[in-house]
């Protein structure tokens, strides 16, 4: 056994490795799943457990934390601020990089593409060179499903069933790509052993339109919906005025930015496209 300084891996003989945001639906069934071959320590806002650290987008935990590390995956995210991830991000790195950490991995988004229009996705891509600068790995994901899914389609899901009486944003016929969460957990441990540096897409479903869809998940579960289209700009720009009052909402105007942007998967990625067809029991 391995004591450092605050931090106990039980099994030496393991890969030592830290996820941020590990209380995250993404971050957590990392844990989940990685745990059965490497010691995790978690890096999370509120630390209940042993192995749980406290961190903040702004606030790296002591350098003790890290001695011994060899891989750090970052799934965090502070929608509330769109700079500071990025400052944030490279306070990690360069903790990481003074502790001697062999890797880091960057989850990052297919919303981030040379030309996107919203700040996630435009903070994504600052990000994404910051790792390729550090020798990391990119993970380009679409929206994530799988294992009782939560995040963004786990919050529509959620609202579909709740509500019977939907609103879309535009014509609905915007393009949406799928990444299964143990599609993202398989890259990982490929990309632990590689040696080179790259930005990757990983897309488990082929492309569908948002309303089609919301359709499929609402006729599989029986929700019996109805759809109301709405232009996308006078919402976005309601939920502008909402944010200049200070008032915290899940669903901010830059989502819809992301949303409505036309899908773009650059050439100079690397791409790993399963082209699957869309399985709403899986949702």
């Amino acid at each position: 056994m391995l004591i450092e300084l605050g931090i106990v891996f039980m099994n030496t003989n393991r890969l030592n490795c830290i996820i941020t945001g590990a209380n995250g639906y993404l971050g957590s069934n990392l844990v989940t799943f990685l745990k059965k071959e490497w010691n995790i320590v978690e890096f999370v806002r509120n630390p209940k457990k042993k192995n749980q650290v406290q961190y903040r987008i702004d606030k790296i935990p002591d350098i003790k934390f890290f001695k011994n590390v060899e891989l750090i995956i970052h799934t965090a995210y502070d929608k509330s601020d769109h700079f500071l991830n990025i400052k944030g991000y490279k306070k990690l790195i360069k903790k990481a990089k003074k502790a001697n950490v062999r890797k880091i991995i960057h989850i990052s988004s297919i919303s981030s593409f040379k030309g996107c229009i919203s700040e996630y996705g435009k903070t994504k891509l600052s990000m994404e060179k910051i790792t390729i600068n550090n020798n990391g790995i990119n993970l380009r994901s679409g929206l994530i499903y799988g294992n009782q899914t939560k995040g963004i389609l786990g919050v529509i899901k959620k609202k579909m069933k709740d509500k019977k009486i939907i609103p879309v944003l535009g014509d609905g016929k915007y393009e949406v790509c799928l990444t299964n969460i143990e599609f993202i957990y398989r890259e990982i441990l490929k990309a632990n052993l590689s040696n080179k540096s790259y930005t990757k897409v990983l897309i488990t479903t082929k492309k569908i339109q948002f309303i089609e869809l919301l359709k499929k998940i609402s006729e599989y579960n029986q929700y019996k919906n109805i759809f109301i289209f709405m232009p996308w700009r006078i919402v976005y720009y309601q939920l502008k005025i909402i944010e200049m009052l200070n008032i915290n909402l899940s669903f901010k105007s830059d989502n819809i930015l992301g949303l409505i942007t036309p899908l773009q998967l650059e050439n100079s990625c690397i791409k790993n496209i399963l082209n699957k067809e869309v399985n709403v029991k899986d949702i």
